[in-house]
């Protein structure tokens, strides 16, 4: 982290940039289950759905999904391309 402010109660740190999250939902389940996505909903990208093999990375358009049974979906704060290099 760099940089900061000072108000009196401390010390907030600002990262130097911002970071990359990933996040995975697993299911080991036979049957769907139903999951949140944290805030902001928005801003995740489902980068990958195993029991949508072959579609393509997209932006998520609500905080609710389903994740199949026997499966995984794996997302990230940004679309592929944001930012890697």
């Amino acid at each position: 982290a760099q940089g900061g402010t000072q108000d009196g109660q401390g010390v907030a740190l600002e990262p130097a940039q911002e970071a990359e999250i990933t996040l995975l939902f697993l299911n080991g389940d036979l049957n769907p289950i139903s999951c949140k996505l944290p805030p902001p909903a928005t801003g995740w990208h489902c980068l990958l759905d195993s029991a949508r093999p072959g579609q393509a990375c997209r932006p998520v358009e609500n905080d609710e999904l389903v994740v199949e049974g026997k499966s995984l979906v794996l997302f990230a704060n940004r679309a592929l391309g944001d930012g890697h290099g």
